[in-house]
């Protein structure tokens, strides 16, 4: 039985809560009442639920889709890349105020 704080999502105008089952048949989309969010959740065959995903919509449409295929552990080395490269370019912005930082105070006082 599922948990009274959740309710299950039966019909969407563009039927996301099928779609989904397109990446795990057994995930399924809830409204949590108490978070007032969405989340998907993975049913197993005791009827056990794991939480998939909070996604990050107020509404589900194809956001949702897009946002569970980018976020698949398949895709875990592509997303670990996208933040390396992410981080890289935080350090070298950083760096590079650092220098002209530098640059300024050595022309004022040199």
């Amino acid at each position: 039985m599922i948990n009274p704080k959740y309710m299950k999502m039966v019909v969407d105008p563009f039927d996301v809560h099928i779609r989904v089952r397109d990446f795990v048949p057994s995930w399924r989309i809830y409204w949590n009442r108490l978070k007032q969010r969405y989340e998907v959740h993975d049913i197993d065959v005791n009827s056990r639920i794991t939480l998939v995903a909070v996604l990050p919509f107020d509404q589900i449409d194809q956001r949702t889709i897009d946002y569970l295929a980018k976020h698949r552990v398949n895709n875990l080395g592509k997303i670990i890349q996208e933040i390396e490269e992410n981080n890289a370019d935080v350090l070298r912005r950083q760096f590079q105020q650092n220098a002209s930082f530098i640059e300024d105070i050595a022309r004022k006082h040199f």
